[in-house]
């Protein structure tokens, strides 16, 4: 038998126990770093949400801004959803489509400077998380009366759509635009938040979709 005792130092040291038990190999780019996940960025652009009222212009840019972020924001907002007893991924997908196209549709067509769809994602995303708040606060607040979670849920929509309409704003110089893209940006908000309420989902949510559609085309003429 081949006598190996010379060489068990030299094993013992290139054992990975790590990677071994997700397959990567020595000088492998990390996982996170392929994936596009910086939870860096992540921090410093979620900082926006607080910029737009503590500074005269905000840092955040769809140009360098990840959707690694929104990702998460959304995840987080169904997590919480489900927390407060309610499943509704259909609902959430379906929302975020819709939103994210009609977003990125009624943009290009105001501005001069155009904007892709990740781009807009990113800034819907990044300004999703005051609603991603919302959901989790709603723990605590459902012991309130639905009246009041109702104004404190659309107090949290109007942050986000501040918010939303702050970065598209500055990304695509449209100053004088403000009311335009911050209303419909509003609804797509509080129909977010109005998912936290049960009686909620049917009609309020139908009606806000239908106002989102409508308003296209009244300021699209």
């Amino acid at each position: 038998m081949n006598d190996l005792s010379g060489y068990e130092d030299v094993y013992i040291e290139k054992i990975d126990y790590k990677g071994a038990f997700i397959g990567s190999l020595p000088g492998d780019t990390p996982l996170l770093d392929e994936l596009g996940i910086n939870f860096d960025t992540i921090k410093q652009e979620s900082k926006v949400i607080v910029e737009v009222f503590t500074k005269k212009s905000i840092t955040f840019n769809c140009k360098t801004a990840d959707c690694a972020g929104p990702l998460l924001f959304y995840l987080m907002y169904s997590i919480f959803l489900m927390g407060n007893g309610k499943v509704h991924f259909g609902y959430i997908y379906f929302l975020s489509l819709i939103s994210n196209l009609f977003i990125y549709f009624l943009l290009n067509v105001l501005g001069e400077k155009s904007i892709n769809i990740f781009e807009t994602f990113s800034g819907l995303g990044y300004s999703q998380l005051p609603v991603t708040i919302f959901s989790l606060t709603n723990l605590v607040f459902k012991y309130f009366s639905v009246h009041v979670r109702l104004v404190i849920g659309t107090l949290f929509a109007i942050w986000s759509s501040v918010t939303g309409t702050s970065i598209f704003v500055k990304f695509l110089e449209l100053d004088k635009l403000y009311i335009i893209i911050g209303y419909p940006l509003f609804l797509i908000y509080f129909c977010y938040s109005s998912l936290c309420f049960k009686f909620l989902i049917g009609s309020l949510m139908s009606k806000c979709l239908i106002f989102l559609f409508i308003s296209s085309f009244i300021f699209n003429k």
